[in-house]
């Protein structure tokens, strides 16, 4: 088995990042992605359900039904895998309760 998760393309020269997944937006500190670093992709994990947000300063939000925003929805317990530029962060608050949400750089 490989590295997280059984993947051999992940990276673990900086780690899992872990953040806590509760009441209000917590973002990302700005190491995913070094500029050294060849990412392309990040795997997350939350222990709870959560919204989750990408971009140069995110800021997630709860999604109604029926409208848009700029947050995705990630269920508790599955590994959900999003595209990667340099620069960016994450950021995630919770849908339902507070839990931890593991973010882990990837090659592709």
């Amino acid at each position: 088995m490989g590295g997280a998760f059984g993947n051999d393309n992940l990276l673990w020269s900086s780690g899992t990042v872990a953040l806590a997944v509760a009441a209000t937006s917590t973002a990302s500190p700005p190491t995913i992605g070094d500029v050294n670093e060849d990412v392309m992709a990040i795997e997350v994990y939350s222990t709870s359900d959560a919204w989750l947000a990408i971009g140069a300063a995110p800021v997630a939000a709860a999604v109604a039904a029926g409208n848009s925003g700029a947050s995705v929805f990630v269920p508790a317990g599955v590994v959900v895998t999003f595209p990667w530029t340099k620069g960016q962060k994450v950021a995630v608050i919770r849908a339902t309760a507070d839990g931890t949400m593991y973010v882990t750089k990837r090659r592709a």
